[in-house]
């Protein structure tokens, strides 16, 4: 799965320019960046409070650890949010998938047109995707396995609460209907 993913998201990823709502998800970022704050996003010199701010944490995290401020540095994020998934997928103990399913649900995942494109993109959606689907993929396998009601609610919650900071109260909907 791990060279799957390296093969399809990982070349390229920086060749092209930035295009679309890519500008405004990087320049928050590089503001972090500059100024220090990664408290309260700004864009062109404004507080930016139009989207929750973990895309912009995301983004200047990776301009941080890769030392560079490019495109493929600002892309980097939302294709290690798809890896983590599908490697969610794989690795996590299951009651419910055999081996054989987990695979194709996480190939399904990787060449599934909406995150091929998002996830090589300066998008929310693709983290958001991820995110959304780590949760219910928690609930569902500590379910399973009969887990406590404790580690039952408390991972998939904090994982809700990642996707709080990326897009808002619309995940607990798209959880809580699951």
């Amino acid at each position: 799965i791990f060279l799957l993913w390296a093969g399809i998201y990982l070349p390229g990823l920086g060749m092209r320019e930035m295009q679309g709502n890519e500008p405004k998800r990087t320049l928050p970022a590089l503001t972090m960046i500059e100024t220090g704050n990664w408290i309260t996003p700004e864009l062109a010199g404004e507080k930016y409070y139009k989207k929750p701010p973990l895309i912009n944490w995301m983004i200047a995290t990776s301009y941080a650890l890769t030392g560079k401020k490019d495109e493929f540095a600002s892309r980097l994020p939302s294709a290690l949010s798809v890896l983590c998934f599908v490697m969610l997928i794989v690795l996590m103990p299951s009651g419910w998938l055999s081996l054989e399913a987990k695979f194709i649900s996480a190939v399904a995942f990787l060449t599934s047109f909406g995150i091929l494109d998002k996830g090589r993109m300066i998008e929310i959606d693709a983290p958001y995707a991820a995110v959304t689907g780590m949760a219910i993929l928690c609930w569902f396998n500590f379910r399973s396995l009969n887990s406590s009601k404790w580690l039952l609610w408390t991972v998939p919650g904090v994982i809700l609460g990642f996707g709080l900071l990326l897009k808002g109260p619309l995940i607990l909907v798209f959880f809580y209907c699951t």
